[in-house]
């Protein structure tokens, strides 16, 4: 009589990690985000490999949760011949934040053409209009340029500058300004004072 050989039977499809794995939300580390992990010495379901375009990667079960984990990172045993292929899902649109437009500049208001030289003994006042600005104003930065160059920060809309030389001097200033969230503005155009 004819003796017939045992047929083995193979288990179903498992993933077992030999190193610590992300399980991602689809088949590219690069694309999508980590869902969950896969311990050293884990084993975990298999329900489904990636198309060959994007390499081999496994899709698993990890504690109810969906994931796919890149065969590299484990050993894959059980009946592999019956895994279907799984499309991957839509990679994830980026969601970008906006940077908000950095504060505009204030509009310079005084000082401007030839003043008295006795009125900038004890320095001279620069006075510029409130900036409105959807995160509030930090403060404003003044600088002055001329014989010597001077500058400063205030959470005013004017400062006064130190003593300054007579004698035909010319001096120009501009302000900028600080927002509350950091951002820096713009320096605003110069205005031009001479003192005789």
């Amino acid at each position: 009589t004819a003796s017939v050989a045992p047929t083995a039977t193979v288990g179903a499809p498992f993933f077992a990690g030999d190193q610590g794995a992300n399980c991602r939300g689809g088949p590219s580390s690069s694309s999508y985000t980590v869902r969950t992990g896969i311990g050293k010495g884990d084993t975990v379901p298999i329900t489904g490999k990636s198309s060959p375009e994007w390499g081999l990667w496994w899709v698993v079960q990890v504690n109810g949760v969906s994931c796919w984990v890149y065969s590299e990172l484990g050993a894959a045993g059980g009946d592999l011949n019956s895994v279907p292929v799984v499309p991957a899902p839509p990679t994830p649109t980026p969601t970008f934040t906006a940077t908000p437009a950095p504060p505009p500049p204030p509009t310079l208001l005084s000082p401007s053409g030839t003043l008295n030289c006795a009125d900038a003994t004890g320095g001279v006042m620069l006075a510029w209009t409130t900036v409105n600005y959807p995160g509030g104003i930090n403060y404003y930065e003044w600088a002055l340029e001329g014989p010597f160059d001077e500058s400063g920060s205030t959470s005013e809309t004017q400062a006064k500058t130190g003593t300054l030389t007579c004698a035909g001097a010319v001096f120009r200033w501009r302000v900028r300004t600080v927002g509350g969230n950091g951002s820096i503005g713009p320096w605003s155009d110069y205005m031009t004072f001479t003192l005789p």
